[in-house]
């Protein structure tokens, strides 16, 4: 049994405190994880968890210090712990399977890295730092978030809406069939009752208070800041790609 989904990443500062917005460029990052056990509330908790690890550890910073491999990687490593459940899951990183494949000879640089295997979908996390103050430690993260069901394409052309926090409780958790917090009527059938009280008593409170801290400190994106950000990602990778397939010898 899979319980797949997948979290993107995109982080923007200025490379400088005495940039102007707009002005001399600035820093970009961008990376996906795909969990191959993370449904429901623990999206949720993740969810939380980038917020958290944003405002602790990149709030107040700016350059190349924001977008750097140690502290990207110390950024995925977080996302791997469930610091509800105080579990951790082994990640795939989206975009060194890309750069692996390609040297394989497996993949070339128009490969999609939102063309991911999912049953839960995706969360997509914009962390940018404001620019707003030239003084050093005073630059404050801004965070928008989309869960979204996947990329894929309707026959009209669409693809799936963005989702809010409770939106997506509500598909995932609910299926769509009753409100989040409302348990299964399944669990009584089969007499899971234990696991109802621990719904009950504790994945709901926790769900709740990661939710409130979400809506407190993120903004939900638009169908266009959704654009944006999928068109930076496969930007993003596809230049990386496309950079190493040029290095890599086929055979």
């Amino acid at each position: 049994m899979a319980e797949r989904s997948n979290i993107f990443v995109r982080i923007r500062a200025k490379k400088r405190t005495s940039d102007t917005n707009g002005k001399n460029g600035k820093m970009a990052t961008f990376f996906g994880l795909y969990y191959d056990w993370c449904y429901g509330e623990r999206m949720i908790s993740r969810l939380r968890s980038a917020i958290d690890f944003a405002n602790k550890h990149i709030s107040g910073w700016y350059g190349e210090y924001v977008v750097r491999k140690d502290q990207i990687d110390r950024f995925k490593q977080y996302l791997a712990v469930n610091f509800d459940m105080r579990d951790i899951v082994t990640t795939v990183d989206l975009v060194d399977d890309l750069r692996n494949d390609v040297m394989r000879g497996n993949a070339t640089e128009k490969a999609d890295i939102f063309d991911q295997p999912e049953d839960h979908g995706f969360i997509y996390i914009d962390i940018t730092l404001d620019g707003s103050t030239k003084r050093f430690g005073d630059t404050k993260v801004k965070i928008k978030y989309a869960f979204v069901d996947n990329e894929y394409k309707e026959n009209d052309g669409s693809v799936p809406p963005v989702r809010s926090v409770k939106n997506f409780a509500d598909h995932d958790i609910g299926n769509d069939e009753r409100k989040w917090y409302e348990p299964d009527p399944y669990w009584n059938e089969r007499g899971m009752l234990g696991y109802k009280e621990r719904f009950l008593n504790e994945i709901v409170p926790t769900a709740k208070k990661n939710m409130d801290v979400i809506d407190s400190s993120a903004t939900l994106m638009t169908e266009d800041d959704r654009k944006d950000f999928v068109k930076f990602g496969r930007a993003y990778t596809r230049k990386m790609l496309k950079e190493l397939e040029k290095e890599t010898p086929r055979k």
